[in-house]
């Protein structure tokens, strides 16, 4: 499946009032990687990335994350630098899925905004670390497993450790930000880390920055940052949803979301060398929790007609693994080539619900009517105006007959068509002329599928 991100231009904010409840944030990251030894110090590029809520965020606040601001601190929390202008590189839209067998349908209320911006720095060797900082205000309004978020801004921070060059770990992909209520899901929130050192992760507490009356933290901190107030009860830094866990080995997030609304999420990945963490890089990210529609569909079978004490083979296709949900008949509900006995008329829907190769579930029905003996069905109107719709009334078989005469008439009793053709009809025509508009009358005359001779009477309307 085709993946999808749109690229935007970066906007400049240059006269914007922001309101003072500046709610977009739904997340981020800061990451950095050395590129070498110079003799200015050694050379890293930090990134900054910013996600923002596009649809229930403010745009002028959204529009104000550019550009960044980005302070450096030693590791005494003495300011080394600070830079105001740092614009925006990339700015791109964000799919709700990055991966979708299901063919899930995509909520009317999303909209994810993703703005990476970089920064390089020339940090001189000393014995002390250095902390690069992002602070501002405010977060996303709409999580559920957070005290008052909209009254909160957001810290992204990185230390870059001084006793040894290092890149920290980069997270792969971003996770699919929708999550199906009540559907188990899995995503790969691992990283890969450029040196070789080893990779472990857990959940952890996002950090605060900023306030609605200090929207713009002018510089950013050097830290200790204080973490965010999760919403009681229930939901800790270390539990962000009801059933969410991640591997400590892997970075697999797993579980099964059972109530809908918007949860913030932040993962820590560590980064471990010669039997100690080195650093630590930390991702924040929101989960929203939707019931989802899937246009994954199962394929039970076409609609059948049978007759009283016939035996049906069903067939289903189109997944990997079959249930029938209802299913009165079935010596075994999982069997793809399931044998039912119709022992009495009447019309039966039964249910399958199939599961493909990717997990995916999806219902199709398939209907069977059950008959006493085969017979005709004849429409009630007909219109022979040349449109090739509906232009000839003729007699449709509904299983196995055999029709010896159709006979149509008009209002004086004239025959105007005659026919034991089961594949013909009548257009509306007697002897080369079009027919009034009106009620006709029929007969039919047919021997059913147990030989039984049966005779039919009705009327139609011819319409133009």
């Amino acid at each position: 499946m085709k993946k999808y991100i749109y690229y935007l231009p970066c906007f400049i904010l240059c006269c914007f009032a922001i309101p003072a409840h500046a709610s977009h944030f739904a997340g981020g990251s800061m990451s950095y990687e050395f590129l070498g030894a110079t003799p200015q110090g050694n050379h890293y590029r930090v990134t900054l990335v910013l996600f923002a809520d596009c649809y229930n965020g403010e745009p002028t606040a959204i529009m104000a994350d550019n550009p960044a601001m980005l302070a450096v601190y030693d590791g005494n929390g003495s300011l080394k630098e600070k830079d105001g202008d740092i614009n925006c590189f990339r700015s791109e839209t964000v799919p709700p899925f990055f991966d979708n067998p299901c063919g899930i349908i995509a909520p009317k209320n999303f909209c994810l905004l993703k703005k990476t911006f970089f920064k390089e720095y020339y940090l001189p060797v000393n014995a002390s670390s250095y902390t690069v900082s992002y602070q501002k205000c405010c977060r996303n309004d709409k999580m559920i497993n957070i005290a008052n978020g909209r009254d909160f801004g957001i810290t992204l921070h990185c230390v870059i450790p001084a006793s040894q060059t290092n890149s920290s770990a980069v997270f792969s992909r971003y996770p699919s930000a929708v999550v199906c209520l009540n559907k188990p899901f899995q995503f790969d929130h691992s990283a890969t880390d450029a040196d070789g050192d080893s990779l472990s992760y857990s959940f952890g507490a996002a950090l605060v920055g900023g306030s609605p009356d200090n929207v713009n933290v002018d510089p950013p901190l050097a830290g200790p940052y204080d973490s965010l107030a999760y919403a009681a009860p229930g939901y800790t830094a270390r539990k962000p949803m009801e059933d969410i866990k991640i591997d400590a080995a892997t970075g697999i997030i797993s579980g099964t979301a059972s109530q809908k609304g918007t949860y913030l999420v932040t993962v820590y990945c560590y980064e471990w060398r010669n039997g100690a963490v080195i650093n630590t890089t930390t991702r924040e990210f929101e989960f929203m929790v939707k019931e989802c529609v899937t246009t994954y569909q199962p394929y039970a079978g076409r609609d059948t007609t049978l007759y009283a004490a016939d035996t049906l083979q069903f067939n289903p296709s189109g997944a990997t693994s079959y249930t029938w949900l209802n299913h009165s008949g079935f010596m075994d509900t999982t069997a793809i080539d399931a044998v039912v006995y119709f022992p009495s008329v009447g019309d039966y829907s039964y249910i399958l619900q199939g599961t493909n190769d990717a997990g995916c579930v999806g219902t199709d029905t398939v209907h069977v009517s059950v008959l006493d003996h085969s017979w005709f069905s004849l429409p009630n109107a007909f219109s022979p105006d040349g449109n090739n719709q509906n232009d000839v009334f003729r007699p449709i078989p509904v299983a196995d007959v055999v029709l010896n005469s159709f006979k149509i008439f008009n209002r004086k009793g004239n025959m105007v068509y005659s026919s034991n053709n089961v594949n013909s009809g009548w257009d509306g025509i007697y002897k080369g002329i079009k027919q009034d508009l009106g009620t006709y009358y029929w007969e039919l005359e047919y021997h059913d599928n147990k030989g039984i001779g049966r005779a039919l009477k009705g009327d139609v309307t011819l319409v133009r």
